[in-house]
């Protein structure tokens, strides 16, 4: 009966008219859904720290007990094909690229780069990274335990004084609609406008490290602490009064 109506879609949908699938209706209840649940016991992995979708479809899951690529149907714990070894089976970071690779950061050092089953690893720097991120001019940016790093080229070059860049734990980074790279340092958002080459200060003061930043479809800019409320902030990143 699936093959059928899946036959039955294809006719309709090769001709001139397809038809209009509509998505259901935002009253619905969470027990109204069907769900899936993957455990450990189904070969699903543990201590998730990061999860990412690459251009071919795949997810990716990095967790202390190595990366694992998800098809749709099972989970299957990563090895490069190529027979290169990874540093470590504790994944701190990852990031997809839109040329269909995979930013790897492992801990305690390690960033990695997979791409068509081949994978680079880079020596330096011998620090643990905690984010990725890609600008809206294609350059990446890594947040580490002790400051800022920018590829250029093969290389990662730490960004400092010169960029007056003077954060150290990165806890996390995003770029938002205008270019603008928000990065949360150890007790402040700092942020670099596209086009600029040196950061400025918020002045926002933190509490106990930002979970994520985000943006709303109404160009809003959002920021969450550990066990904190949602804050909103402006252009320079000053928190919005409620």
């Amino acid at each position: 009966m699936r093959v059928a109506i899946i036959l039955l879609l294809i006719t309709f949908c090769g001709g001139t008219a397809c038809l209009r699938i509509y998505a259901l209706a935002r009253d619905r209840k969470i027990t109204q859904f069907y769900h899936s649940a993957w455990l450990a016991r189904d070969g699903a992995p543990s201590q998730i720290n990061a999860i990412t979708q690459t251009m071919d479809g795949y997810l990716w899951f990095g967790s202390g007990r190595g990366l694992f690529q998800y098809d749709g149907a099972q989970f299957k714990l990563y090895e490069p094909p190529s027979g290169d070894r990874f540093p470590s089976d504790n994944i701190n970071a990852l990031m997809a690229t839109p040329d269909g690779g995979l930013w790897i950061s492992f801990n305690p050092y390690g960033i990695g780069f997979l791409k068509n089953g081949r994978f680079i690893l880079y020596d330096q720097p011998r620090f643990a990274l905690t984010s990725f991120v890609r600008d809206l001019d294609g350059r990446t940016w890594a947040g580490t335990m002790t400051g800022l790093l920018l590829l250029d080229g093969s290389d990662w070059t730490e960004i400092g004084n010169r960029w007056n860049f003077t954060g150290r734990r990165i806890w996390t980074m995003f770029v938002d609609r205008s270019g603008t790279l928000w990065v949360a340092t150890d007790d402040t958002l700092t942020f670099l406008r596209r086009g600029s080459n040196q950061f400025q200060k918020s002045g926002t003061r933190l509490a106990l490290g930002v979970v994520r930043i985000a943006q709303a479809g109404n160009g809003q800019l959002w920021f969450s602490e550990y066990d904190h409320p949602l804050k909103a902030i402006d252009d320079q990143g000053r928190i919005l009064k409620s």
